[in-house]
């Protein structure tokens, strides 16, 4: 005998399998999408987003501006931030103040990783360097690889101690980057909700006090979580607890405040890292191989003398800073900044970004259909 209740539980049934079903096609769709490699993306998304000052770009094609959008809009750098960083390993790199080869424990290193918080760059790093050595150590000028290269963050934390935050943010100031923040603990900063969850804040509460924090103290209390942690390394439980409590809220926050510059002082630092000019011959050579590695394959070397970039994201930020020169002496710089992206807008950009850049190095034909688009608009 059929029931009304047992009715009414097989239609709940069949709705939620049909729910579900919907779901699973949405979300196969979703990355069906954005795994499809599509050359015109990124010119139609900027064709799209002319007038939004959260998406900015700058290209310069031998000393000319092709491409200008909101170049004086400040917006989150992301792990882009991290040339800064570089430059200021490869200035005391050169003048003896570090030393490349210094063995540095891996223990160290993860003091400052978080999994789960980097898109698993930290773990891809170290199987590379496990791959080949087995050792509990790796040279000073490894782990700046992993930053650059991989973009590890907990490297990035460790050499943000190491080289110090003064010296960094000096290579700022000296750079002459007007729209550039300070740099500060970006991992420290993870740790900020969880310090007011301690005080007694409700979640609701700590993401309040969070968003009317000033920037200045958000700084000061990101790297004295940062100093907390290299003096009192929290264990594997700890920093399970700590990523749990970075829901959606805190995470856009962290997003949000990263330091900030501009498509317009990076393509400046991208002009002095392309002509090799600014910095002494020891520093380059100490810097090169951090921004360089698209230089590692043989095919590239056929038609680029050098070329140079570092990307960064979080989930609703996309950032690009890139410098190239041709075998026939054609320097193109080039620094996209996004922000307040969709998922889909982020994977699209991601996924579609390499093949733009290559059509402005190589096309005359794209340039000015570029220029044709994102002039006078």
């Amino acid at each position: 005998m059929i029931t009304l209740m047992g009715v009414l539980f097989w239609v709940i049934v069949g709705v939620l399998l049909l729910i579900l079903t919907g779901f699973g096609i949405s979300y196969a769709l979703f990355h069906r999408l954005v795994r499809k490699r599509d050359p015109k993306y990124v010119h139609s998304f900027l064709h799209k987003h002319v007038s939004n000052p959260n998406v900015s770009l700058l290209i310069h094609y031998n000393d000319t501006p092709i491409a200008q959008k909101h170049s004086h809009t400040p917006l989150p750098l992301a792990s882009t931030v991290k040339i800064m960083v570089a430059i200021t390993y490869a200035k005391q790199a050169a003048n003896g103040n570090v030393n490349p080869e210094e063995p540095i424990s891996l223990k160290d290193l993860e003091v400052f990783h978080f999994p789960k918080t980097d898109g698993a760059a930290h773990q891809e790093w170290l199987a590379s360097i496990r791959a080949i050595d087995k050792k509990d150590t790796v040279p000073l000028k490894e782990v700046a690889y992993g930053m650059m290269v991989y973009s590890s963050n907990a490297n990035t934390d460790y050499l943000f101690s190491k080289l110090g935050k003064n010296a960094i943010n000096r290579t700022i100031e000296e750079l002459e980057l007007k729209h550039h923040e300070p740099m500060y603990s970006i991992v420290g900063a993870l740790g900020i909700p969880s310090l007011l969850l301690t005080e007694n804040h409700t979640r609701k509460s700590a993401l309040t006090e969070l968003q009317k924090m000033s920037i200045k103290e958000y700084r000061k209390n990101a790297n004295t979580v940062h100093d907390r942690w290299k003096h009192n390394p929290l264990s594997h439980t700890d920093k399970n607890e700590l990523i749990s409590h970075l829901h959606e809220g805190f995470r856009q926050l962290w997003s949000d405040r990263l330091p900030r510059s501009t498509t317009h002082d990076y393509v400046q630092v991208m002009k002095r890292l392309n002509q090799k000019e600014h910095y002494s011959h020891e520093v380059y050579t100490h810097l090169d191989p951090l921004l360089q590695s698209l230089m590692e394959h043989p095919g590239n070397r056929k038609w680029l003398q050098h070329a140079g970039q570092k990307s960064g994201s979080t989930e609703y930020v996309l950032a690009v800073a890139f410098y190239a020169t041709d075998q026939e002496g054609n320097r193109t710089e080039f620094a996209f900044l996004a922000d307040k992206l969709s998922p889909y807008e982020q994977a699209r950009l991601s996924r579609n970004m390499n093949d733009f850049q290559l059509n402005v190095l190589k096309s005359e034909e794209f340039r000015n259909e570029l220029i044709a688009s994102l002039t006078n608009r």
